[in-house]
């Protein structure tokens, strides 16, 4: 089985990305004006990919990818890296574009999940409780 590790203690034999990563949800995508269908994505390099449950254990995320690879979250994700990249280009486009007037604003604006226990909770893999606040700020619709 392959595996992708993104640690700061990778172990002998594994795949590892020591790099920053985040995961975001929004309803659609403000480069291309797609509907995501509230999947998520998780960002590593300023790029994507889509991801669905695994497992969450001792504090480890483990996710799959569209190829079933394992993703293994160990670190924290990195909420500045988002907060200067994609959360900065919606800023930019949304100032720019004019959706500042649109109803549908709120759908167009990515949101991070702002940590790995949330992330599993927003994927079902663990319980969720009234009143958890699963991202970095309160979504406007909430």
């Amino acid at each position: 089985m392959t595996a992708v590790y993104i640690t700061d203690k990778p172990k002998q034999g594994e795949t590892c990305l020591i790099k920053s990563y985040f995961v975001t949800e929004y309803d659609r995508d403000f480069e291309n004006g797609q509907y995501t269908n509230g999947e998520m994505r998780l960002y590593i390099d300023n790029s994507y990919m889509y991801i669905k449950g695994g497992s969450y254990n001792d504090g480890v995320l483990t996710l799959k990818d569209a190829d079933n690879t394992d993703i293994v979250l160990e670190t924290e994700p990195d909420i500045e890296l988002f907060n200067t990249t994609l959360h900065k280009r919606w800023s930019e486009w949304n100032d720019s574009s004019g959706m500042c007037k649109d109803d549908d604003e709120p759908d167009y604006e990515p949101w991070a999940l702002k940590d790995k226990k949330s992330i599993a909770k927003n994927l079902g893999l663990i319980q969720r409780t009234d009143g958890d606040s699963l991202y970095t700020k309160k979504l406007m619709s909430n």
